[in-house]
This record gives C-alpha cells, structure tokens and sequence, in this order.
C-alpha cells in the first residue's frame, strides 16, 4: 500500500506543478522555463499582472505542497493507511501542517503499538505450543 500513497501523493504533486506552470504561461505569456532562460530569473511578483487570484493561488500551491511533502516524508508502511483516507477527496487539507503532523505521528504510534501487541501474542502462542 506504501507505494500506491507514494504514487498518489507524486501524482498531485506533479499536477499542481503543470498547473502553476500553466497559470505562469497563461499570465506572463512564457514558461517559468522560458523566463529563467531567457532573463535569468523569475520575474519579481511586481511585474506580475496585479491579480489577487494569483497570489491565492500561489498560496493555496504552496500550502497544498507543503503538506503533500509532510505526508510523503513521515509515510511508512504502518501510516499508509491513514495516509491514504487523509489524500481520498483532499482531506488532508482540512488540517494545518502541524494538526496533519499530529495525525499522521498518531497513526503511526497506534499502529506499531497494534502490531506489536499481535507480534507478541503470536510469539507467546508459539512459545506455549512448543512447550
């Protein structure tokens, strides 16, 4: 299940990233790519189109990244579940980085705890039955 969240969370990533090279293009007329080619640099948001949508949406870009990064970082396979249900339908952006932090560190104590309460009746079980 870890590599299928891993793939879910590379794929949004990689969707946000066209779609803020897309608003880049459609805004400036050229590709982030184009820009750094051809001046060197991005330009100063001063030179941006004054457009308040952009920079909601460079907001939203950098919030929603910032917490796709936290998932992928802290995912192992005893958070993947969790994980999983938080990306179903974005709900994983219903939380702050550090409540999302919390849950995910939540969800992996919880499940080690359970795996190893099971771990150790499996072993006692077997300790008995070679008794």
């Amino acid at each position: 299940m870890v590599e299928h969240v891993y793939g879910i969370i590379d794929s949004k990533i990689q969707f946000m990233d066209f779609q803020i090279k897309e608003m880049i293009k459609t805004k400036l007329g050229k590709s982030p790519h184009e820009i750094l080619i051809q001046e060197g640099f991005l330009p100063y948001l001063d030179n941006f189109p004054n457009d308040d949508r952009i920079l909601d949406f460079l907001e939203a870009y950098s919030r929603n990244i910032s917490l796709l990064l936290l998932m992928r970082t802290t995912l192992t396979y005893l958070s993947a579940e969790t994980a999983f249900h938080l990306l179903t339908n974005d709900k994983y952006m219903d939380f702050t980085e550090s409540q999302l932090r919390t849950i995910l560190e939540e969800a992996l104590y919880n499940q080690a705890t359970q795996d190893l309460d099971s771990i150790m009746d499996r072993a006692m079980k077997k300790l008995a039955m070679s008794s």
